[in-house]
């Protein structure tokens, strides 16, 4: 995992405000108070001021319901888009010599709040002594209050909240601008809030479309200081803070604790994300519950005052309810309405979700909890409602130019983000219900509920960085036996302790610290732990025994567990490296320990999956793969992986996907379970772990609804390959944790015999030393090897398994010989299915190529948008194109006479085509698709008859007419057969109706060994199973090598699904075995040891300097295995060293080498799959 770059952030990071307290108000700085003990019911219990419900209910809500359904939310398309414009002026902050953006000196700056003044002065009336409100007004003309904000100039004269195009004429004549001026300025007037967020700064020409999920909130360093001064002082809030909001009026305390809850939401996630990964420190992002601690534990109600704004927005939510229900949720145009990819089907269930009245009956006080019809309802003080509404909306439109005053663009868009939603959320409640739908616009929904989303985190790491802190200090002082000095912070006893270790390296030592506080931590947390159990414990972490150091990395959220091995271990001799303290000759005597947690033999998807958890959790791994590259046919597959939600989203579920599985092949019923629980969670790790959207949904033949992903990049077989590769290959090296043998076949398999060692012999083959042969012990085994299908002998497995196929061309790799099947059997392992061989009814016969053996598959995908299949002779169809394959197949054959190996038409309209552009590109480059302007084009090509193909065409519009006519597709709970309508039973039409003068695309394709869903025996955990059904031990198994996971058909789809699940599930059990053998996994003790490193980026090469230029004739020279270079986006790149590791074989290299690969790596690739290369020269045009 690549070490972050520390600039990832949020808005205003307070990590540098030391003031805060004191800008608030607060009174001193002590993180710990010792007088006071820290009691944490009194941050998360009581009731909410100014609402009708208490924070308990607030946070039953948030985590039975809301906080799943807001994260699924917020992954969408829909709602993880956002414009926002980063460089607008600052017009603040020009006191003392400061300038705003481009040295604007006459930048307005907002007044500063007094105390004191005239009482005439005072916009709400009252004594002098009394602190001004943040409101101006009031007060006459004569006398400006001191604490008001300068309103703008002149508000421009536009049409607020419309999409702005070149063709409108936006001129307004001055009556009219006058009237819309008038309609916006009226505060009496409902369409007075209509231009309450309109200061913010998103959408616009100049605004950046960015990408939320790539953007999370993290703490980043950023001094914000002098930004939330101007928030809290210009706006006077820092006058009451101190001595609390009674003095605010109801106007003033809502605003007041909706920026509040902004400011916690901010410290919050800082807190919860405050150190970033630092190789030999920490692998991923951890959180620093001090950071929070000093900041709320002497002020609750912050903690409230989220809380609060959470049930503000909820609010808000629900008054906008039935304009959520009818928004448009799409975001692809072009996306067929029965398709789910881009139609925002999965967006508009979680809105209904969110609304349905189930969580609005259980969850009624919190929705009803705040009641804006409250606000502006009398004179405060003295002011009159309309000038109290105008003072609101100018408090609020300042502080939305403030933020323009951030220097980080990260905190800036989050703090925009933000604001915009806690503005949507006001306008919502303010408006008349029948104005909602014209004064919310698109971004301003992404925001609301993009901010629930903090809030609702936010409420959960309040907690979670409470219950850490008060176990961390609690174990603390105990430890140091100082349970009341206030200097007995966790910094000063680190130092402490530190005087007493000698280390050469303050990086390790660093990292050991805090693995010893989280052990004290963790510690402290768990129940029913006796004295003498808690003194051992302690005893050993304090003198940083590295056995609980490394189960603290790996337990911190289970104290049992922690607890139950740490004592266990504790217990027997230190293992260091080979030897075991305390015993033989000079205090040691040898003992041998395996030589990895787990050995792989095979690098498809499954080994990779299996082979990166192990390593991330600071595992050792040794991968074997007979091929000189990684991927195997993982690489080939390309309709995408399946996932569905464990709960009915209102499209799917597992339920769902496991009944058309079912129903589709009859399969293990156990191991289907355990394929579809595993979906989701696999796809989400799929997206953390290798930084992948897989958010392109699709249909594919047999799914009763959409469920397959894939990447923008479309060929996602090969996308994730690359990705993971790269990723577990960050390991390897001298020294690493990773041992990587291309090359090499296992000969033989070794159950663990009782000592907790499995094994694998193995021959590797080399240019430079010839053949090696080895063995490797390993704690497990993982066989996943892949499949048969090109195991094409007479004495394989396919024919032996299935004569009746011999002819039938495939479109596996060379590698598909079922290597470990073989393996296994040899030493007992049982098999099933082996006569369940899958045949796919789409590979392309290639022109160039029509006799070869291996063909290159037509994607799935191509049907599941709605490509149609023809037969040659007639230009008729004859099958349901999205039936599953087995059913297209035995069609085929019946349509052809038997003669399905002559082949059959592939027809894309050019609507199609686009929708699966990534692919058709492709294939139009390989000279496997065709690109026609007509239908009649196509008939010619084909040899069809004119008039029988338009007919074809004119039938098949007509019943998807029909079709759509007809109530909407029906919903399946998974359990009742489908009811199929058209002719052949189809049901989906997609991307139609079919333009016969529109441009087309068309190929031949043939039926082709493709899977096979038969062989070895496993237990749904992944163990290989004996003959008998017995386990093997220490031997497992995941992917195309097992057998029984789906019967005698295969779902589209459904193959990355096993490998992605079955692979976490091997690296789960490998992790498990780490855990129960902890003590002899320290390879070589004490503070050396790096126990929390993962690799990082490798940051170097000669990127600074010039490259040479390489013209056309000089790249032309190197197009062969010796030499190959390729032209890419005006670099030239040395590919040759990559030729034997490319997933695809070296001839889609050598197909471009020597020339400009652009247009042909586009139509496969992201530019980004060039990072790992570097460029040896500029390509010359000419």
């Amino acid at each position: 995992m690549a070490v972050a770059k520390p600039h990832l952030s949020i808005l205003l990071s307070v990590v540098c405000l030391g003031t805060l307290p004191t800008a608030l108000g607060a009174k001193g700085g002590e993180a710990f108070p010792p007088s006071t003990p820290f009691d944490i019911d009194e941050l998360f219990s009581g009731p909410l001021d100014d609402a009708v419900c208490n924070i308990e209910a607030v946070d039953s809500v948030n985590n039975a319901q809301l906080a799943c359904i807001l994260s699924d939310l917020a992954d969408t398309t829909f709602f993880r888009l956002f414009p926002v414009d980063l460089g607008r002026e600052c017009p603040f902050f020009n006191k003392k010599g400061k300038k705003g953006k481009n040295n604007d000196t006459n930048a307005a700056e907002p007044e500063t709040c007094s105390s004191t003044g005239p009482p005439e002065a005072l916009p709400f009336g009252g004594a002098a002594a009394r602190p001004p409100p943040f409101f101006g007004g009031g007060g006459g003309e004569a006398a400006e209050p001191a604490c008001s904000v300068a309103p703008e100039a002149k508000p421009k004269i536009t049409l607020p909240f419309t999409k702005e195009t070149d063709q409108v004429d936006q001129s307004l004549s001055n009556r009219e601008g006058k009237v819309l001026l008038e309609a916006y300025n009226d505060s009496m007037q409902p369409s007075f809030w209509l231009d309450l967020c309109d200061g913010i700064g998103v959408a616009g020409e100049s605004a950046t479309m960015v990408n939320l999920r790539k953007n999370p909130e993290r703490w980043t360093g950023y001094n914000g200081s002098e930004v939330w001064g101007a928030i809290y002082n210009e706006n006077c809030f820092a006058i009451y803070s101190s001595e609390g909001d009674d003095e605010l009026c109801y106007e003033e305390r809502v605003l007041y604790k909706l920026l509040s809850a902004l400011h916690t939401s901010i410290n919050v996630h800082i807190a919860m994300n405050h150190y970033p990964p630092r190789k030999g420190i920490r692998s991923s992002w951890e959180p620093n519950p001090s950071h929070f601690i000093e900041r709320y534990s002497s002020h609750p109600e912050r903690i409230k005052n989220l809380h609060f704004g959470f049930v503000v927005l909820l609010r808000a939510i629900r008054k906008a309810g039935p304009h959520l229900l009818t928004l448009n949720y799409r975001t692809d145009p072009n996306a067929s309405d029965s398709s789910g990819e881009g139609t925002g089907m999965h967006t508009r269930a979680l809105v209904r979700r969110l609304l349905q009245t189930e969580i609005l009956t259980s969850c009624n006080e919190v929705f009803r909890a705040f009641d804006e019809t409250l606000l502006f309802q009398s004179t405060r003080d003295g002011t009159p409602v309309a000038e109290l509404k105008r003072d609101f909306k100018n408090v609020f439109r300042n502080i939305s130019r403030i933020l323009d005053c951030v220097s980080c663009q990260k905190c800036k868009l989050h703090g925009k983000l933000a604001l915009l939603g806690l503005g949507a959320a006001l306008k919502t409640l303010l408006l008349p219900s029948d104005m909602i739908a014209e004064g919310l616009t698109k971004f301003e929904i992404v925001a609301l509920i993009n901010t629930l989303g903090k809030f609702s985190k936010a409420i959960q790491g309040a907690r979670d960085l409470t219950e850490m802190h008060r176990a961390n200090i609690a174990s603390l002082r105990k430890a140091v036996g100082k349970k009341n000095d206030p200097t007995n912070t966790p910094t000063q006893r680190r130092a402490k302790s530190a005087i007493h270790i000698e280390t050469t390296s303050a990086a390790r030592l660093a990292g050991t610290l805090e693995l010893a506080d989280k052990a004290v931590g963790i510690t402290a947390s768990a129940k029913d732990l006796a004295p003498e159990d808690e003194d051992a414990l302690i005893d050993a972490i304090l003198r940083f025994d590295p056995r609980p150091l490394i189960l603290a990395k790996h337990y911190g959220k289970d104290a049992a567990r922690f607890t139950r091995h740490a004592l266990r271990v504790i217990a027997q001799p230190l293992v260091l490296g080979e030897f075991i303290e305390g015993q033989g000759s000079g205090g040691y005597v040898a003992k041998r320990q395996p030589d990895y947690d787990l050995a792989v033999i095979g690098g498809g998807l499954t080994g990779l999956t299996a082979a990166l958890m192990v390593l991330d959790q600071g595992g050792k791994v040794a991968l074997l793969e007979k091929e000189p590259f990684l991927g195997g046919n993982s690489a080939w597959a390309s309709s995408g992986v399946n996932a569905a939600p464990l709960d009915h989203d209102g499209v799917d579920s597992t339920e769902i996907f496991a009944s058309d599985t079912l129903r589709s092949g009859g399969g293990n019923a156990e191991l289907v379970e355990a394929l579809v629980k595993g979906s989701m969670e696999s796809v989400k790790w799929l997206e953390k772990r290798l930084d992948i959207d897989l958010d392109q949904i699709s249909q594919l033949g047999g799914h009763s609804v959409p469920r397959t992903r894939r990447s923008e990049g479309g060929m996602v077989g090969q996308e994730l390959v690359l990705r993971i590769s790269r990723e577990v290959k960050k390991f390897a090296g001298p020294g690493g944790p990773l041992t990587l043998l291309t090359r090499t076949t296992a000969k033989a398999l070794f159950p663990d015999g009782g000592d907790g060692e499995a094994g694998v012999e193995y021959l590797t083959s080399s240019k430079t030393d010839g053949v090696t042969s080895g063995t490797i012990k390993a704690r497990l085994v993982a066989v996943t090897t892949g499949g048969y299908a090109n195991d094409r002998d007479d004495g394989g497995l396919l024919y032996a398994s299935r004569p009746d196929l011999k002819g039938l061309p495939t479109t596996n790799g060379r590698w598909a010989t079922g290597d470990g099947i073989k393996l296994a059997r040899g030493i007992g392992g049982g098999v099933v299915d082996l006569d369940q061989v899958q045949v796919h009814p789409t590979a392309f016969i290639d022109p160039k190529k029509p006799k070869a053996r291996r063909k290159t598959l037509c994607a799935e995908l191509l049907r599941g948008v709605g490509g149609v299949l023809l037969t040659r002779d007639t230009g008729a169809r004859f099958v349901d194109e999205l039936a599953p394959r087995d059913h297209v197949v035995a069609a085929m054959r019946e349509a052809s006479g038997g003669r399905a190996g002559e082949g059959f038409i592939i027809l894309l309209s050019e609507k199609m085509a686009q929708v699966a552009k990534k692919h058709t590109d492709h294939y139009l480059q390989k000279g496997l698709l065709q690109s026609f302007r007509t239908l009649r084009d196509v008939a010619t090509w084909a040899k069809l008859p004119k008039k029988a193909l338009q007919n074809t065409i004119a039938q098949y519009n007509a019943v998807a007419e029909q079709r759509e006519e007809e109530s909407e597709p029906k919903q399946f709970s998974g359990s009742e057969p489908k009811q199929f309508s058209g002719p052949f039973g189809k049901e989906f039409f997609h991307n139609v109706p079919i333009n016969s003068a529109g441009g087309f695309l068309a190929g031949i394709v043939v039926p082709a060994v493709h899977y096979t869903m038969g062989g070895l025996s496993v237990s749904p955990n992944a163990t290989i199973l004996s003959t008998q059904g017995a386990p093997l031990p220490g031997l497992l198994a995941g992917g195309e090598v097992v057998g029984g996971m789906h019967g005698k058909n295969r779902l589209g789809g459904n193959a990355l699904t096993e490998c992605v699940v079955f692979g976490r599930i091997i690296g789960s059990r490998a992790l498990g075995a780490m855990e129960d053998a902890a003590a002899a996994a320290v390879s070589t003790g004490g503070l050396g040891t790096d126990i929390s490193s993962i690799p990082g980026e490798t940051i170097g090469g000669s990127s600074s300097a010039e490259l040479k230029a390489v013209s056309l004739a000089e790249l032309g020279e190197h197009n062969t295995t010796e030499s190959c270079w390729v032209g890419l986006y005006g670099k030239v790149y040395d590919l040759t060293d990559f030729l034997s590791e490319h997933p695809a074989g070296p001839e889609a290299i050598l197909e471009v080498g020597g020339r400009d690969g652009t247009e042909e790596f586009e139509a496969i690739h992201s530019k980004a799959m060039l990072d790992d290369f570097e460029p040896i020269g500029t390509l010359l045009e000419s």
